[in-house]
C-alpha cells in the first residue's frame, strides 16, 4: 500500500481547506452553496492550486467594504473570485497559508 495520499484525499484537503478558510475569515457559521462548491470545482478544475485560492480568500476579506461591521459581511464565496483570479495572474502564491496548526504542507495541492 502506498503511503501517497489518494487523488480524492487531495480534491477532500482542497474543498475543505477552502471552505474551512472561508468560514474562518468570514466569522459566522455558514453553509457554502450550490454556487459556492461549483466554483470551488471551477478552481480545482482550472488547476489554481489551494494556496493560491487561500492567498485569494484572505485578499478579498482584508480589502471587504465596511470591515469589521455586519453590512459588510461577505455572504458568498463568489465576492472572493476576483481576489483569487488576481493572485493566480500575479503568479505563485507569496506564502503557503495551512489550516492545520502545525503542519504547513498539509494543505499544499499535492503536497510539496
Amino acid at each position: 500500500m502506498s503511503d501517497e495520499p489518494s487523488a480524492a484525499g487531495f480534491r477532500e484537503r482542497y474543498f475543505r481547506g477552502i471552505a474551512d478558510r472561508f468560514i474562518a475569515l468570514r466569522g459566522a457559521p455558514f453553509s457554502l452553496s450550490p454556487a459556492d462548491i461549483c466554483l470551488i470545482e471551477a478552481w480545482e478544475s482550472a488547476g489554481i492550486p489551494l494556496e493560491t485560492v487561500l492567498e485569494g480568500l484572505e485578499a478579498a476579506f482584508a480589502l471587504r467594504p465596511g470591515r469589521g461591521r455586519a453590512p459588510g459581511k461577505i455572504r458568498t464565496l463568489s465576492f472572493c473570485r476576483a481576489a483569487v483570479e488576481r493572485v493566480k495572474a500575479d503568479g505563485a502564491p507569496r506564502r503557503v497559508v495551512s489550516i492545520v496548526a502545525g503542519d504547513p504542507a498539509a494543505y499544499l495541492w499535492g503536497g510539496e
